[in-house]
């Protein structure tokens, strides 16, 4: 599963409870030869060293009218998601639209299996995830999240499969921090 299907994944899941989101791109194609063209993704003006710098993550979500940035992140055919699969523009982007008080959250899907079995998937709050990288990778030395591990210890932040795609449990920390999001009206 690339990074890719987890963010179709989290778009599905979006799709399901009319949370309104927009997928920001990097990349936009010509639309005559198929070109890929690249945006600038910093200011010329931005002089800061570019460890400092931000670059926007997947995706901005309205929840209950409360913007959410989002992270979408997983890993084909492995068991286990590296912390250096994450951009360290993209850590200081939820960093500093944390510290600005506006939500930021990571999709994670992890797992080799076919869904549901031997896959899972976690919507983690960003100051969570984190806590839980830094204990893992300083204090253990330990490169990735394991399936075994997100199973174990971000049981808070797991959804559920149902017929078709992910759920959000009513135990699930998104549902209990924006408690309508599970009865949202629909978009159009």
């Amino acid at each position: 599963m690339a990074n890719k299907e987890a963010e179709a994944e989290f778009a599905r899941l979006c799709s399901r409870y009319s949370i309104w989101a927009h997928k920001w791109r990097n990349v936009y194609t010509c639309y005559k030869c198929k070109t890929p063209i690249f945006d600038k993704l910093t200011s010329q003006l931005d002089t800061r060293p570019d460890k400092q710098r931000e670059t926007v993550v997947d995706y901005l979500a309205f929840v209950e009218e409360a913007p959410v940035w989002i992270e979408c992140k997983g890993k084909k055919g492995t068991t286990s998601w590296p912390f250096s699969d994450m951009d360290p523009k993209q850590r200081n982007f939820l960093d500093a639209f944390t510290k600005r008080g506006v939500q930021c959250s990571v999709f994670l899907l992890i797992g080799n299996g076919r869904l549901p079995l031997g896959r899972g998937a976690w919507w983690v709050s960003w100051r969570e995830f984190k806590n839980h990288c830094n204990l893992l990778l300083l204090d253990r030395g330990v490169k990735s999240i394991s399936y075994v591990y997100a199973c174990e210890n971000l049981q808070e932040f797991r959804l559920e499969w149902d017929v078709g795609g992910w759920i959000i449990p009513e135990e699930c920390w998104i549902a209990r921090t924006y408690p309508n999001v599970l009865h949202l009206p629909p978009l159009f």
